[in-house]
């Protein structure tokens, strides 16, 4: 686990410091723990996709994640094991790329599975990806149809071979 400190400066990843990965939660505490292997996703779209990201969510107090309507057992609750982040530009149109290798278990879908990341979940306009439990794999498009006919769920995705 990593300690994230509020206004930290300290390069946690090769794009990523400190400050980036702070929770967003009003009454979060001066430092939060956030999972390395969660981060280490992170930082595998952001060189798979070459483009900044913006962070909008790790850490969630109760508080923060009732104001957001988080699930009652979300991955962004303490120890946080979860990050969602959006592209800075040409958000969509990476989120397209995301959504036709996520449904099709591509290249980087492969490679977000094995370095850890279990959950992955793709809305209109951000993407989550989380370090739940291997046996407990679990994927989401909450995207309404933006990107395509076919909604990425687990029945769908167990239809899919590993391969791609």
């Amino acid at each position: 686990m990593a300690t994230i400190c509020k206004d930290g400066t300290r390069q946690i990843t090769k794009n990523f410091i400190e400050s980036e990965l702070y929770s967003k939660s009003l009454d979060a505490p001066q430092c939060h723990f956030l999972d390395d292997v969660t981060i280490q996703g992170l930082q595998i779209v952001r060189d798979h996709f070459n483009a900044p990201i913006r962070v909008t969510s790790t850490l969630r107090t109760a508080t923060g994640n009732a104001l957001v309507d988080g699930a009652k057992n979300s991955r962004h609750l303490a120890p946080a094991s979860a990050i969602d982040f959006q592209f800075i530009s040409n958000n969509d149109g990476i989120l397209q790329q995301f959504y036709e290798d996520f449904k099709c278990k591509g290249p980087l879908y492969r490679k977000l599975r094995s370095n850890g990341i279990n959950g992955m979940g793709i809305y209109k306009t951000f993407i989550h990806i989380d370090t739940r439990n291997r046996s407990v794999q679990s994927f989401w498009d909450e995207s309404a149809g933006k990107y395509g006919d076919v909604r990425v769920t687990n029945p769908y995705m167990a239809q899919i071979p590993e391969s791609g």
